[in-house]
C-alpha cells in the first residue's frame, strides 16, 4: 500500500575542527550571511583544492538558509548544483561536503533518493575502505529513509568488512525494505526479496554447523533472537506457504525448537503464523509437548516447595505461629517459593511462562475443533488445563487469580464449543443448562473485572433463546435484594448491558427476544426504555447509600458508571439520535431528534461526571454530547481535562477536533489555531522521533524492530487525523480572514499526498463503549457530526484546500517578468493543468464519498467546488488563451446555473429558526446546524475567489488586447456578476441566521426552560403508556438530580451556547 512521502527534519551540521573561528562562530550562531561572506574569504585564501571546494560548499549552504530572496536564489542554486552533478555523474570525494549539500537542499523539495542519496552511494563505492564515512552516509540514508541507496552501501559495507557480521544483517534487512518501496521496479522487486530471504536461510542453516574444534558458530550465522526472528519474518513474506509449513513444523526450525534455545519472540512469531495457516493437528502436539513439559516442571518443584515448607516448619520456633502477622507470612511464603525455583534452568521457567499464555489453550480449542475427535480432543485439553493449574497451585501455595481467571475462560470456551446437549436438558425440566450455570458462575466470580462484559458477549450470543432468559432471570431484577449492596450492582449493571445486546439485536419486523414484542426499528423501544428506567432506579438508591459512595473511591470498579452509561445510551437510542442520513436532508443531527430524552441524557452523564471528574468513557461521552448540542466551551473544558498526550494525539485528536472549525470560530479568533498542537506532534514523530527510532534500532542490533518503525511511521503519514488537523486548521484561519495561512503543497506533513495513497482512520473508539447488537449503531455514529474521518474526505478536503490556494494566489506587485507575453502562456498553461487535477480528483473521490464518508453540507461544498475547477478550466482553456466562441459561452453559462442551483440547495439546505410559540425550544435544534453554516461560508469564499480569479484573468487580456480583453469581459462579466450576487445573499441569509439564534441565546430564563424541556410533561396525549413513561422517568430523574446541579447544567448550556453565537458574529464574511 503506497504511503505519502514526508522529508525528515534536517539535521545539524558542524563545520570542520580547523575551520576559522569567525566562521565557525557565525555558523553556529545562524547568522548566515555572514557565514557565506567569511567562507567566501577562506575560500579565495585556501590552497588545497579540497579545501576550496568544501569552503565553496559551506557557502552554499549558508546562502541556503540566509533570510530574504537571498535565502531564496542560494536554495535554488543548492538544488541545481546537487541535480547537476547527480545527473553529470561527478565525483564526491568528501563526505563533509556530502553532509553540507544534504543540509543546504533540507528547505526545498528534492528527491533524496534520486540526488543527495544516489551521491553518497557512489561517494562508498569509490572509496568501500573508509568505513566511518561509509557508516555516516548509511545513517544518513537511513535518516530519509532512502532504502535503495541504503542497501547498495549496506552491501558494499558488508562484501568489504565481511568480518563484521552486523553488516550482513543490514544488508539483508536493506535488502527486503528496499524491494517494499514504490520506487522499486517490479522485475526487481522479487529478486530483492528472493535475495533477501536466501541470504537469510543461509545464514540460518549456518546456525547448526560448529567449527571443527568445537568452539563458536560460523561467524555469518544467526545466534541470536532478533536474528532468528528476522529469518521467521522473511521465511513468512518471502517463501511458499507450503515451504514454511514444512519448515516451521520440523523439529530443528519449529516453535519448540525456538523454545528450546531461548528465542520466545521466534517462538510467538512461528505459532501464530501455525495459527493462520491452520496447521490444526501440528499446533495441538506442539501444544500438548508444551503442556506436558510444564506439568512436569510444575510438579518437580512442587515436591521442592513442599519441602522447603516442611524444613521451615521443622525450624520454627514455638509460639511463633500466633504472633506472625499475615505479611510476615507472605513474606516467609515468598521465600519458599524462590527456593523451590532456584533449582529451575532458565529453559523450564520459560517452558512455564509459555504454559500459562492464554494464547496457547486458545489455539488449542480451536484446533481441537477442527479435528474429526472434536469432542475427544476438546476434553483432553481441559483435563491438561486442570492437571496444569493443580500443578501450579502445588508449586506455588497459591495461583494468581489472572491465571485461573484464563482457566475458567477456557473451560467455558471447551463447554461451548462441545456438541449441545442443551435441548436434551431441557426436554428433561432441568432448570439451567450446563453452559447457563457456567456463565452465571463466571459472572459471579469475576464480577469486577473490566473484561468480564467482554468475555461472555460472544458466549451469550450462543445461547439459545430459552437459555438467554434463564440466564437473564438467574442475575436478578432492579429489585433484587443484593441491589444495594456493591456486588449486587454491579451483577444488575451485567444484566442491564445483556439485555441491551439482546434489545438491539433484533431486525426491523422481527420479534425481540426477551419480551416478545415486534421491534418497529432496529432497536425493541419497550426494552430500551425498561433498561432506562431499572439502570436510573439502581443509580439512584446507589448514591444515596453513603458505605457504597465510600467504596467506589478505592476501587476502579463502578456500577454507577455502567449504570449512568447504559441508561443514557438507551435515552439516546430513544431520542434517535443519529436515525438521519448524514448524505441526505437536513443538516442539523437533531432534525428528527426527541430532545427531552437527549437532554435527560446528558443531564444524567452531567451529574456523575461531577461527582467523579475522573470517569473517562463518562468524560468522553459528555465531550461528545456537548458538542453535538453546540455547547463547544463546555466541552473543551471537559476535553482538556484529559490532558491527552502527544503519544495518542493521532488516535483521539479526531474526537474533538473533526470538524471543529464550522463549529465553533471561536477557537479559531487567534493565529496560533487548536490543531496547531496536533501539527507539531506529529511533525515531531514522522520527521525526526521515527528516523532516530531506526537508527537506534540498528545500533542496538534490533533488526526486524527497523520494518515495525518503519511501518508504524509509514501509517502515521497516511493518517486522517494529520490531514484534518492541516485543513481545520486552514479553515479556521479562513474565518477571520479570506487566506488559509500558508500554501497548503508548502507543508511539508501534507504536500506530497495524493490519490493513490491510501489514507486510513487511527481514531480509537473504545472511549465510546458498545453494549449493542449487530444491527444497532456504533456509539460514534450516535453522537457524530457525520461521519468519522475516512480516506475519501481527506482528499477532498486536500484538493479543496488546494483550490483555493491556486484562485486565491495574487503575484506581487512588483514581479515583472522579462517576457510577459511567454510568463503570462507558462501562468496559463500551469492554471489549466492545476485545474484539470482538482477536477478529476474530485471528480472520482467525490461519488464514492458522497454517501458513507460526508455529511450533506460537506457533499455540497465539495459538488461546488468541484463544478468552480470545471468552470475555471473552461474559461482559461477556450476564453483566456483563444477567442471564446458562442458554443464556448453557453457551455460556460450552463456550468454557472449549475454551480448556482448547487450552492442554492446547500444555503437553503439549512435549518431555519421557527417564529411560532415553539421558537425558542428550537435553539437546541439552531445549535446544530453551525456546521453547515460553516461549509456555506466555505463555498462563499471558494466563489469569490474564483470571481476575483477569473475577473484578474480578463484584465490581463485587456493589458495585451485590449479589444479582445473587452469583447470577453462583456458576455462573461454579467455571469460572473450573478456569482457575486448568490454569494453575497447567501452570506446575508447566514449572517440573518446567526443574528436569530444570537439573540434567542440570549433572553433571559434559561435555567427554567431547560428545566421544563428536560424534565417537563411535554408528551402529546396520542400515546398514554408513553407519556406515562415520560412522566414517570422524568419526575425520578428530576428527584435524583439535586436541584442546585440542575441550575447549574442549565446555566453551562446557556452560557455555552451565548459564547458560541458570539464566535460566529466575529467570523469575516466580506
Amino acid at each position: 500500500m503506497t504511503h505519502p512521502a514526508i522529508p525528515p527534519s534536517p539535521e545539524t551540521v558542524c563545520l570542520r575542527p580547523l575551520c576559522p573561528r569567525n566562521l565557525d562562530e557565525a555558523w553556529l550562531g545562524e547568522r548566515w550571511v555572514d557565514a557565506a561572506v567569511f567562507a567566501r574569504q577562506q575560500q579565495k585564501s585556501a590552497k588545497d583544492k579540497k579545501d576550496k571546494n568544501y569552503y565553496h560548499v559551506v557557502e552554499l549552504a549558508a546562502w541556503a538558509h540566509a533570510p530574504d530572496e537571498r535565502g531564496i536564489n542560494g536554495r535554488i542554486a543548492a538544488k541545481a548544483a546537487v541535480e547537476d552533478m547527480a545527473k553529470q555523474n561527478t565525483p564526491i570525494d568528501d563526505a563533509a561536503c556530502l553532509d553540507l549539500y544534504e543540509f543546504a537542499c533540507s528547505k526545498v523539495a528534492l528527491d533524496y533518493s534520486e540526488t543527495i542519496g544516489l551521491l553518497r552511494s557512489r561517494f562508498v563505492k569509490a572509496q568501500p575502505k573508509l568505513k566511518a564515512s561509509a557508516l555516516r552516509c548509511f545513517d544518513a540514508c537511513l535518516w530519509h529513509l532512502d532504502w535503495e541507496n541504503a542497501q547498495q552501501i549496506a552491501a558494499l559495507l558488508d562484501k568489504k568488512f565481511s568480518e563484521d557480521r552486523k553488516f550482513l544483517f543490514r544488508n539483508i534487512l536493506t535488502t527486503y525494505l528496499a524491494a517494499c518501496t514504490e520506487r522499486c521496479p517490479d522485475n526487481k522487486k522479487q529478486l530483492f526479496l528472493s535475495l533477501a530471504k536466501a541470504q537469510a536461510d543461509r545464514a540460518f542453516d549456518l546456525h547448526a554447523k560448529v567449527n571443527v574444534d568445537g568452539q563458536d558458530l560460523h561467524p555469518r550465522a544467526v545466534t541470536n533472537e532478533t536474528e532468528h526472528l528476522m529469518w521467521c519474518e522473511l521465511r513468512i513474506l518471502c517463501a511458499k506457504p507450503e515451504d514454511n509449513l514444512k519448515l516451521f513444523t520440523s523439529s530443528k526450525s519449529g516453535p519448540l525448537a525456538f523454545l528450546e534455545h531461548g528465542f520466545d519472540r521466534s517462538y510467538h512469531q512461528t505459532m501464530h503464523y501455525l495459527h493462520k495457516s491452520g496447521a490444526w493437528a501440528e499446533l495441538f502436539e506442539i501444544g500438548q509437548t508444551v503442556a506436558g513439559r510444564s506439568v512436569a516442571i510444575y510438579q518437580e518443584e512442587g515436591k521442592a516447595y513442599a519441602e522447603a515448607v516442611r524444613a521451615i516448619h521443622q525450624n520454627r520456633k514455638d509460639g511463633e505461629d500466633e504472633s506472625t502477622t499475615e505479611k510476615e507470612k507472605e513474606r516467609k511464603r515468598a521465600e519458599v517459593i524462590q527456593k523451590s525455583r532456584a533449582s529451575l534452568s532458565t529453559k523450564d521457567r520459560r517452558y512455564e511462562e509459555v504454559c500459562c499464555d492464554y494464547f496457547l489453550w486458545k489455539a488449542m480449542v480451536v484446533a481441537a475443533k477442527h479435528q474429526s475427535d472434536t469432542n475427544q480432543k476438546l476434553e483432553e485439553t481441559r483435563q491438561l488445563a486442570q492437571t496444569m493449574l493443580e500443578a501450579k497451585q502445588q508449586a506455588e501455595g497459591k495461583v494468581k487469580s489472572v491465571f485461573r481467571k484464563n482457566f475458567h475462560l477456557l473451560t467455558l470456551e471447551i463447554l461451548f464449543a462441545r456438541a449441545s446437549e442443551t435441548d436434551e436438558e431441557l426436554a428433561d425440566g432441568s432448570e439451567q443448562t450446563t453452559r447457563v450455570e457456567r456463565l452465571e458462575k463466571y459472572i459471579d466470580t469475576y464480577y469486577k473485572d473490566r473484561s468480564c462484559f467482554d468475555d461472555i458477549k460472544p458466549f451469550f450470543s450462543s445461547l439459545s433463546k430459552d437459555e438467554a432468559a434463564i440466564f437473564l432471570k438467574s442475575l436478578g431484577t432492579s429489585g433484587d435484594k443484593n441491589a444495594d449492596n456493591f456486588k449486587g450492582l454491579m451483577i444488575l449493571s451485567m444484566r442491564l448491558k445483556l439485555r441491551f445486546l439482546q434489545a438491539t439485536s433484533a431486525s426491523s419486523g422481527e420479534k425481540c427476544d426477551y419480551c416478545s414484542e415486534i421491534c418497529q426499528d432496529t432497536n425493541c423501544t419497550g426494552c430500551l426504555k425498561s433498561i432506562a428506567k431499572g439502570a436510573l432506579d439502581n443509580f439512584s438508591s446507589g448514591i444515596k447509600d453513603a458505605d457504597l459512595l465510600r467504596e467506589l473511591q478505592d476501587t476502579q470498579d463502578d456500577p454507577l458508571s455502567d449504570m449512568t452509561m447504559i441508561g443514557s445510551v438507551c435515552l439516546l437510542n430513544l431520542a434517535g439520535v443519529g436515525r438521519g442520513c448524514w448524505d441526505q436532508g437536513a443538516s442539523s443531527p437533531f432534525y428528527e431528534t426527541d430532545t427531552q430524552y437527549f437532554l435527560q441524557a446528558v443531564t444524567w452523564v452531567e451529574l456523575y461526571v461531577r461527582m467523579i471528574p475522573r470517569n473517562d468513557p463518562l468524560r468522553m461521552l459528555l465531550v461528545k454530547l456537548y458538542l453535538l448540542m453546540g455547547c463547544v466551551s463546555r466541552a473543551k473544558i471537559l476535553w482538556d481535562s484529559f490532558g491527552v498526550k502527544n503519544a495518542i494525539v493521532n488516535s483521539l485528536g479526531s474526537l474533538f477536533f473533526d470538524r471543529l472549525s464550522t463549529i465553533s470560530p471561536r477557537d479559531f479568533v487567534n493565529s496560533i489555531t487548536p490543531t496547531d498542537k496536533i501539527l507539531r506532534v506529529f511533525s515531531k514523530a514522522i520527521r525526526k522521533d521515527f528516523p532516530n527510532s531506526i537508527r537506534q534500532s540498528l545500533q542496538y542490533d534490533n533488526y526486524w524492530s527497523v520494518a515495525k518503525i518503519t511501518k508504524s511511521g509509514e501509517d502515521l503519514s497516511r493518517s486522517c487525523a494529520l490531514v484534518m488537523a492541516v485543513v481545520e486548521g486552514r479553515r479556521g484561519l479562513r474565518l477571520g480572514s479570506d487566506k488559509g495561512g500558508a500554501v497548503i503543497d508548502d507543508e511539508p506533513l501534507i504536500r506530497n499526498h495524493a490519490l493513490e495513497h491510501q489514507l486510513i482512520d487511527s481514531t480509537d473508539y473504545s472511549y465510546l463503549p458498545d453494549f449493542g447488537g449487530p444491527n444497532s449503531k456504533p456509539t460514534k455514529e450516535l453522537l457524530s457530526y457525520g461521519p468519522p474521518p475516512s480516506h475519501e474526505r481527506s482528499h477532498l478536503s486536500i484538493l479543496a484546500e488546494r483550490f483555493l490556494d491556486f484562485v486565491s494566489c495574487a503575484q506581487p506587485r512588483d514581479y515583472k517578468p522579462p517576457k510577459k507575453g511567454l510568463a503570462l502562456q507558462f501562468n496559463w498553461d500551469y492554471a489549466v493543468t492545476t485545474c484539470k487535477q482538482i477536477e478529476q480528483g474530485i471528480g472520482v473521490v467525490l461519488p464514492a464519498a458522497s454517501k458513507d464518508h460526508l455529511t450533506g453540507a460537506e457533499r455540497w461544498y465539495y459538488s461546488v467546488v468541484l463544478k468552480l475547477a470545471v468552470l475555471v478550466r473552461t474559461i482559461l482553456d477556450n476564453a483566456i488563451t483563444t477567442r471564446s466562441t458562442g458554443q464556448v459561452q453557453e457551455t460556460v453559462r450552463s456550468i454557472i446555473v449549475g454551480l448556482l442551483d448547487t450552492f442554492e440547495t446547500q444555503t437553503n439546505d439549512l435549518v431555519s429558526v421557527p417564529n411560532d410559540a415553539q421558537a425558542k425550544i428550537q435553539t437546541v435544534y439552531g445549535a446544530a446546524p453551525v456546521h453547515a453554516m460553516g461549509m456555506v461560508r466555505e463555498s462563499t469564499q471558494a466563489i469569490k475567489h474564483t470571481v476575483r480569479y477569473v475577473t484578474a484573468a480578463v484584465d490581463r487580456i485587456k493589458a495585451t488586447d485590449k479589444t479582445r480583453g473587452a469583447s470577453e469581459a462583456a458576455w462573461l462579466g454579467p455571469e460572473l456578476k450573478k456569482m457575486t450576487t448568490a454569494a453575497s445573499d447567501a452570506e446575508l441569509k447566514v449572517k440573518d441566521l446567526i443574528k436569530q439564534l444570537n439573540s434567542k441565546a440570549r433572553t433571559g430564563g434559561w435555567v427554567d426552560r431547560l428545566n421544563e424541556w428536560t424534565f417537563g410533561d411535554r408528551t402529546a396525549p396520542a400515546d398514554p403508556e408513553d407519556k406515562a413513561f415520560r412522566r414517570d422517568f422524568a419526575d425520578q430523574l428530576s428527584n435524583t438530580i439535586p436541584r442546585t446541579d440542575r441550575e447549574f447544567w442549565a446555566d453551562s448550556v446557556a452560557t455555552s451556547w451565548q459564547e458560541l453565537f458570539e464566535g460566529w458574529k466575529k467570523v469575516k464574511w466580506e
